[in-house]
């Protein structure tokens, strides 16, 4: 699967996937599969501009899911982009919002660590 870079930075109230292999609960055992869970990006401005929270009734990530990624699944061509890292939230499934690495906050470190890469800008 090819996963694409977001050079666009708004996601608010899109829904998205948070893929991971942590636990299902608080303290529960780790996933022997990788585990995706639909989220909601909330209002950017309640987050800082490093980050993109998404939240979700009864969902959420949870521990050991840190370093996975958060999806965003572009209706109009199918493509999927890698805009957020799984970063941090309270304990699982609370009223919680999770807070993730926003991906194009980041941009500047990705692109300088990889100058000989071909880039598609959408």
């Amino acid at each position: 699967m090819t996963i694409i870079l977001f050079f666009e930075n708004t996601f608010t109230n899109e829904q998205v996937d948070g893929l991971g292999w942590g636990t299902i609960e608080f303290a529960g055992p780790k996933s022997n599969v990788l585990r995706k869970v639909e989220l909601t990006v909330i209002d950017e401005f309640i987050c800082s501009g490093y980050e993109i929270c998404t939240t979700a009734k009864d969902r959420d990530t949870c521990q050991y899911d840190s370093g996975g990624s958060i999806i965003f699944k572009d209706q109009n061509n199918d493509l999927l982009y890698n805009i957020g890292i799984i970063r941090s939230g309270g304990d699982c499934a609370t009223a919680e919002s999770s807070q993730n690495i926003r991906v194009t906050a980041q941009l500047d470190w990705i692109l300088s660590k990889t100058m000989s890469t071909i880039y598609c800008v959408k």
